[in-house]
């Protein structure tokens, strides 16, 4: 048993708006280890307390809930069960889509089990159902592909962007230094005139007296 099984089989009983209960898990498992059934439940849903954990033995029935796309509290397939564990941090919007469509195609393929299995009298209701997880997976599988490919894009246009960002600080450097350079010489020549200004005033003062300064224009 690996721990993806276990993944999987938590988002089921979710869809099927049951506990994710030892004797749930292993139920839907179809037997197995309750010893790695409990490890597994235990890394992978770290946050039920002792009241919430039921007996292997108790099942709890409730109707059936749909499929949520966007809301997976699962991991990746293929993730590792420690390091993807709720504490590790929020999933992706990538990893919930692969999440939703794992668990969408796994009642798929339960609810066909049963149309299969079933007595003819059931076949007209069970094969709604297995319709109804048909076209669940199938939106759960656009969701994935369509982000699958936004991912793409951005990899694809991410280096130009980078160069243009680059470019851009560069530019904008450059152009700091010159207004830098622009201002110092300003303040400079700004500095001279005034020298002149005042040396030239009090030369005149000096020579012909406060009265001989013409008035100041403007």
């Amino acid at each position: 048993m690996e721990a993806t099984d276990v993944v999987q089989a938590i988002e089921t009983l979710k869809v099927q708006g049951k506990e994710p209960s030892i004797g749930n898990l292993r139920k839907v498992l179809g037997g197995g280890s309750l010893r790695d059934i409990t490890k597994y439940r235990k890394q992978l849903l770290p946050h039920l307390g002792r009241a919430q954990r039921m007996d292997v033995t108790r099942t709890v029935d409730a109707p059936a809930a749909p499929v949520t796309v966007l809301e997976p509290a699962v991991v990746l397939k293929d993730a590792d069960p420690v390091s993807a564990a709720p504490e590790a941090g929020p999933l992706t919007l990538l990893q919930q889509a692969e999440a939703a469509y794992q668990a969408a195609l796994m009642a798929e393929r339960r609810a066909r089990r049963d149309f299969d299995m079933a007595p003819r009298a059931e076949w007209e209701r069970l094969e709604q159902a297995w319709l109804v997880a048909k076209r669940e997976r199938e939106a759960a599988a656009t969701l994935r592909d369509r982000r699958l490919r936004a991912r793409a894009t951005l990899i694809d246009a991410l280096p130009a962007i980078r160069i243009a960002a680059r470019r851009a600080a560069g530019e904008l450097a450059t152009a700091q230094e010159t207004a830098r350079t622009m201002l110092l010489r300003a303040q400079r020549q700004a500095e001279l005139a005034q020298d002149d200004l005042s040396r030239m005033t009090a030369d005149l003062v000096a020579l012909a007296g406060q009265g001989a300064l013409p008035p100041e224009e403007g």
